[in-house]
């Protein structure tokens, strides 16, 4: 049997879709709202500020310009925080409290005594002391030491008992020391233990004697008595070098039992010395590091 097949008409002339945009509405769109052209970046895109825009606008402004007011009053704080004028607690004006007229009574009271009102104890609390008073007490107890003649020990880093605070603190005093008052620190490194102490450098010279720094040869003994002597004998005696004459006095320190010192100021390496009668001062800390020990 044969079936007859339908088509549908087919038409070759433009039709407009149902997603399709109108030309009219592309150019209404384009002349009131823009259009950016991707093929040059520069071209921003044109917007229209409606009515809710120029409100949310107003209200964005005014959020910035209370958070820019903010932020500078908040620098100005910090400033005066940092100078040390800043007034941490301002007095506020207490709105005043009414007064109500009582209406006058028309028959008289008798006149009773007011038991005495109890006076309310006010506990006073004492302040704690500021860092800048601590810093100040702890410099006073240094620089009497050091002014007295005392060998200040050093905060080791490396003990357990010293935390680095108690490092940092006393390396901030001796800084402020050195800054703020006409004297010269010198370190003294023992070098049987490797401890270190500070001390003013008012040691007494020995005489200027140049020695090549051997302790094989005729230099062995002027080297000995002049470190015996208590005076400090200076590096540039030595014709060799400080090398030379840090090796020797190492050599008489550790195998002779020499309590040697070498002086060091900043960097630079002055000599070596054996304090005669100089007593060692030391920190709150340390002694009780001592006592523990013990």
């Amino acid at each position: 049997m044969q079936v007859e097949h339908h088509f549908a008409d087919l038409s070759h002339y433009p039709k407009n879709s149902d997603t399709a945009t109108s030309i009219d509405d592309v150019e209404w769109f384009a002349k009131n709202v823009g259009i950016t052209n991707l093929d040059d970046p520069s071209v921003k895109i044109k917007t229209i500020i409606e009515d809710v825009n120029e409100c949310e606008l107003a209200r964005q402004k005014a959020r910035k310009e209370r958070e820019a007011k903010a932020q500078d009053a908040f620098l100005d704080a910090m400033f005066n925080l940092s100078n040390g004028t800043a007034e941490l607690r301002q007095k506020k004006d207490r709105t005043p409290a009414l007064k109500v007229k009582k209406p006058q009574a028309t028959k008289v009271a008798k006149e009773v005594a007011k038991p005495a009102k109890k006076v309310a104890r006010v506990a006073t609390v004492k302040k704690a002391p500021s860092s800048k008073h601590l810093a100040k007490a702890r410099r006073d107890v240094l620089i009497a030491d050091l002014t007295a003649g005392k060998m200040v020990k050093m905060v080791s880093k490396s003990k357990k008992s010293n935390t680095q605070k108690d490092y940092q603190k006393q390396r901030a005093d001796l800084v402020y020391i050195k800054r703020n008052m006409d004297i010269t620190l010198i370190r003294l490194n023992r070098l049987q233990t490797s401890e270190s102490f500070f001390m003013i450098d008012s040691l007494e010279r020995h005489e200027q004697v140049k020695l090549s720094g051997n302790l094989i040869g005729p230099d062995r003994e002027p080297l000995i008595n002049a470190l015996r002597s208590g005076k400090l004998f200076e590096a540039s005696n030595i014709i060799k070098g400080g090398k030379a004459g840090s090796a020797s006095v190492a050599n008489l320190a550790d195998n002779h039992g020499m309590n040697i010192y070498s002086v060091i100021r900043g960097r630079d390496l002055v000599g070596w010395v054996m304090p005669i009668d100089v007593e060692v001062a030391l920190t709150e800390e340390q002694k009780c590091a001592a006592k523990d020990t013990q």
